[in-house]
């Protein structure tokens, strides 16, 4: 007798590693203390995927740019936005872009994309222009103090001030715009502390929300008044964004109505504001630790808008404070995280994502990958300014605005802010770091430094 020959079975998946940690807790008191250094060395400990589990949190956690283009791209119609942070974020946005799915997206993307072409974005930048001017006595009366200050609270209501002009545009008084401000950057702040509030039950109380709720009411009043006016204007075009997106058309010509304008709208307010400000914040703390890249973000700015400052700048004649803004996002990612939810059974380098899964790629992670990048941790404005087909890498490498169909289509809006503010602040100050001052990134909703950042501004002339 012979014997049978067996049929080798499929091959087992692999398990997944576990990072271990306290019982229930697991290793937040670890994230807690350095969040940041943590995940890092998880990565290295444990591999690019690995379980983590706090509470009843259970989370895949994905760290190589490989995985971001699986799931963000390769495999994007699997993982959907889900979860607690977006059902907060649509309190605020309704069905915008940054959490609609399906055909809603798609017809809002195609009307809204086209905003933001470099040729539709010259009246913008107008206003963008004239607003930054208008914060600049901010940061002078901070440099007559000769003191370190904190330079977050500035550049925030420098931000918020140039977003207000560039939706509602300048026919909205500056009393409006003052009032504006409080209402939207505390509904913006409000939607982390209502996603960690969000496993409470019911009948808890949730210390803020009444406000919230205060604020999106008289903001959407506002919007609800402009938008009419917009409409009544008709063909009269005063180059903001909220008369673009009230006269935008999807393929069979129909506009938006008052509601999905309201709602992208505040999407800009959302997904740009704060991300652009703390960005920014970010930018401001390099460049006071890197005397040389400040000295050319400097002169550049001569170049770009005439010595005198105060000058308009065209963004492209900036290439290195450009460099210096991406090589910040590559290092302080503001979205340093993007949850997704897997609607379908998957694989990831071999480990298995049954659906229901929720998975976490880590953009602070990837960028910072030693696999993809030379001396990933220090800050190099030249990799970004010496490399013109620096878009050309592998996508996943460098995502601080998303990727596939999820990129954030206000991504040139924001860099254009950015050139901006840093151009301005440059061509009439040197930001010099405060040596007391300690800075350490904390893993909050966004990428956020702990204790802010204080730096010296010394007049240039």
């Amino acid at each position: 007798m012979t014997a049978r020959s067996e049929q080798p079975g499929p091959r087992p998946h692999p398990r997944i590693p576990r990072a271990t940690g306290l019982p229930w807790l697991g290793p937040l008191p670890q994230l807690l203390r350095d969040g940041f250094g943590y995940l890092l060395e998880a990565r290295r400990r444990y591999g690019d995927v690995y379980r983590l589990d706090i509470g009843g949190l259970r989370t895949v956690v994905l760290n190589h740019p490989r995985q971001l283009r699986h799931v963000h791209l390769d495999r994007a119609a699997a993982y959907h936005r889900q979860g607690p942070l977006f059902e907060q974020m649509r309190r605020v946005t309704g069905n915008g872009l940054a959490v609609s799915q399906g055909e809603i997206w798609r017809t809002q993307r195609r009307r809204v994309q086209p905003l933001f072409h470099h040729d539709r974005l010259a009246a913008v930048h107008r206003l963008l222009d004239t607003a930054a001017d208008e914060q600049m006595p901010l940061f002078e009366r901070a440099a007559r103090t000769g003191t370190p200050v904190a330079l977050g609270p500035l550049l925030a209501r420098t931000t918020m001030k140039m977003t207000v002009r560039a939706v509602f545009g300048s026919g909205i008084p500056d009393a409006t715009v003052d009032r504006i401000c409080p209402d939207m950057e505390y509904a913006v702040s409000y939607v982390v502390l209502a996603t960690l509030m969000s496993p409470l039950p019911r009948w808890a109380p949730r210390p803020g929300d009444r406000r919230f709720e205060q604020a999106i009411q008289r903001l959407d009043a506002l919007l609800t008044q402009v938008v009419a006016e917009r409409r009544r204007a008709g063909e009269r075009d005063p180059g903001d964004l909220i008369a673009m997106l009230t006269a935008s058309e999807d393929d069979a010509g129909e506009r938006m109505t008052a509601r999905q304008v309201r709602d992208e709208t505040m999407t800009l307010f959302l997904a740009g504001y704060e991300t652009t400000a703390l960005a920014l914040t970010w930018a401001a703390h390099f460049l006071s630790t890197h005397p040389a890249s400040m000295a050319r973000v400097g002169e550049e700015a001569d170049l770009a808008g005439g010595a005198g400052g105060g000058g308009a700048f065209d963004a492209h004649r900036l290439p290195y404070t450009g460099a210096v803004w991406d090589e910040t996002l590559r290092l302080t990612p503001p979205i340093w995280w993007n949850p997704r939810w897997a609607v379908e059974d998957d694989e990831i380098d071999g480990y298995p994502i049954p659906a229901g899964t929720a998975v976490t790629p880590l953009a602070f992670v990837a960028q910072r990958h030693p696999e993809v990048w030379e001396r990933p941790h220090r800050f190099d404005p030249d990799r970004f300014a010496a490399a013109p087909g620096i878009r050309r890498r592998p996508q996943g490498e460098w995502m601080p605005f998303g990727l596939g169909r999820d990129h954030c289509v206000g991504r040139e809006l924001a860099n254009l802010e950015a050139r901006i503010v840093l151009s301005k602040l440059a061509q009439r100050f040197r930001l010099v770091a405060d040596p007391a001052h300690r800075v350490r990134p904390v893993p909050l909703g966004t990428l956020r430094p702990r204790h802010g950042i204080r730096v010296r501004l010394e007049p240039r002339r």
